[in-house]
C-alpha cells in the first residue's frame, strides 16, 4: 500500500532560554505479513494508521543544564482485531509469546489512544558531572469490537528514570542508573 503521511513541526523561541515545539503528523504501519497470509480476505485490511500530537516546552536552567516539559497524544484506527476474540487487541501477542496466533477472520476497525505527559532535567557533561531525572505519567488504551476500551499491555502509566555519573579522568568513571515503572495491567486471582 502507498501512503500519504504528512508531518509538521514548529518551534517558537519565547526567549533566549525558552522555546515552545510543537509537532502533528500522521504515521502508517504495515500489517505483518504472518497476519496477511493467515486468510485470503485478510489482504483487503487497512494498514493501520496513527495521528500524533505532541506540545513541549524546553527551558535552559544553566548553559549546561536543561528543563523539558512534553505532552502528547496518538490517536490509532484501523487496527485489526479478531470477531472470534473482540475483546483481544492483536497487536498486543507480540508482548505475551513474540509471535501472532493464527487468526481466521480479522476486521480493521480497531481502535487505540495513547497519551501521557514527560518532565526531564537533563544536564551534560560539565566539569565531571552529568545526570538525567525524567518522570511521566502515560496511558495506553484500545477499543474492542463490543466498544468497551481495556488497558494495553504497554499501559505502565508512571515512570521514573535517574541515571548520572562522575568521569573521574580519562580511563574512570563512575555511574549510577535508576528505574522505576508502575508495572502492566494483569487480572488478578480471585482466590
Amino acid at each position: 500500500n502507498t501512503h500519504f503521511s504528512p508531518r509538521f513541526s514548529f518551534s517558537y523561541k519565547i526567549s533566549k532560554r525558552t522555546s515552545l515545539d510543537a509537532a502533528v503528523g500522521v504515521f502508517y504501519q504495515h500489517l505483518p505479513l504472518i497476519l496477511l497470509l493467515q486468510n485470503e480476505s485478510h489482504k483487503n485490511l487497512k494498514d493501520p494508521v496513527a495521528y500524533h500530537f505532541v506540545l513541549g516546552l524546553r527551558h535552559l536552567l544553566t548553559e549546561n543544564t536543561r528543563l523539558t516539559l512534553e505532552i502528547y497524544d496518538k490517536k490509532y484506527d484501523h487496527f485489526p482485531l479478531d470477531s472470534s476474540q473482540p475483546s483481544l487487541f492483536i497487536f498486543d501477542e507480540l508482548f505475551y509469546g513474540s509471535f501472532f496466533t493464527n487468526h481466521e477472520s480479522l476486521v480493521d476497525n480497531g481502535k487505540a489512544r495513547s497519551y501521557g505527559i514527560e518532565f526531564m532535567i537533563q544536564k551534560k557533561l560539565s566539569e565531571k558531572l552529568y545526570g538525567l531525572i525524567s518522570t511521566s505519567y502515560s496511558r495506553a488504551r484500545y477499543r474492542d469490537l463490543d466498544g468497551k476500551w481495556w488497558n494495553r499491555v504497554y499501559d505502565s502509566r508512571f515512570i521514573l528514570s535517574m541515571e548520572g555519573g562522575y568521569k573521574l579522568n580519562k580511563y574512570w568513571e563512575f555511574g549510577l542508573k535508576l528505574n522505576y515503572a508502575g508495572g502492566v495491567p494483569y487480572t488478578p486471582f480471585d482466590i
